[in-house]
Parts: structure tokens; C-alpha cells; sequence
């Protein structure tokens, strides 16, 4: 999702707003080091890999870590940036009536009163497999 975001807003010259809600289900236990309650470890992973698709120079790019469940604060940075358009990730990783989205993508597409574009973790915008972009 952040390369998606990230060939979006070069096209447009929009602005990228990188959220992580520490709500989410992450990757706790592949991150060697990092504890569910470690706001400066994670922070330091938000303003690391997990961005490094967004960092690419072509577009302004803020990061927001919040505290929360991921819709809801990604829902309300949404609001509070007015966004034009929200880019989500889709891991899959919950069961929703809404098929193979996940739980969280599956909550912002039916609450959002912006677009949103849900984007395969697996998914690369110019056509390439990625793997393990799992941004939201």
C-alpha cells in the first residue's frame, strides 16, 4: 500500500501521510527487539522500512503514529488531514462478510466518506510482485 501511495501522490504532487495505529496486528514476532508496548521502537520502525517506499523524494510525506484501534485512526487522521483519497493495505488477515478484505481495510471502506483504495499486500502499482508491504 505505501508503493501504491507513494506512485499516486508523485502523479498528483499530493502530500503522503504515513499512519501506523498500534492497534493493528504487526509484526511483533519477526521484529527482533520489538515489544507490543515500545512507542519508540515502533516509531523508529514507522520512520524506517516500514516507510521506505514513501521516501522516495516525490511527494511531501508526514508520519503519524497513533494510539487506537487501526480504523478508527485512520478513519479520524483522515478527517483531521482531509484527505482526498485513503490507501489502505489488505493482508487478509481478519474474517469479514466483505470476503478476502481484512477486518481492518473491511471497517474503512465501509465507514470512509472519502475513496479508499485497497491495495494486496502482494500488489505493486506499476506491475511488479512485492512482498511483505504490508503499510497501511
Amino acid at each position: 500500500a505505501a508503493h501504491a501511495a507513494a506512485v499516486i501522490a508523485a502523479s498528483f504532487s499530493a502530500e503522503v501521510v504515513g499512519v501506523h495505529a498500534t492497534g493493528l496486528l504487526d509484526v511483533w514476532s519477526t521484529q527482533p527487539g520489538v515489544g507490543r508496548n515500545s512507542h519508540d521502537r515502533v516509531r523508529a520502525l514507522l520512520h524506517g522500512a516500514w516507510s521506505e517506499p514513501l521516501r522516495d523524494g516525490s511527494h511531501r510525506l508526514q508520519l503519524e503514529l497513533r494510539d487506537g484501534p487501526p480504523a478508527d485512526v485512520l478513519l479520524a487522521v483522515a478527517d483531521e488531514m482531509n484527505a482526498d483519497l485513503l490507501v489502505v493495505g489488505n493482508r487478509g488477515a481478519g474474517d469479514t462478510a466483505l470476503g478476502e478484505l481484512g477486518s481492518t481495510s473491511g471497517k474503512i471502506v465501509r465507514r470512509s466518506h472519502r475513496p479508499v483504495l485497497v491495495v494486496p499486500c502482494s500488489a505493486d502499482l506499476a506491475g511488479g510482485a512485492r512482498t511483505g508491504d504490508s503499510s497501511t
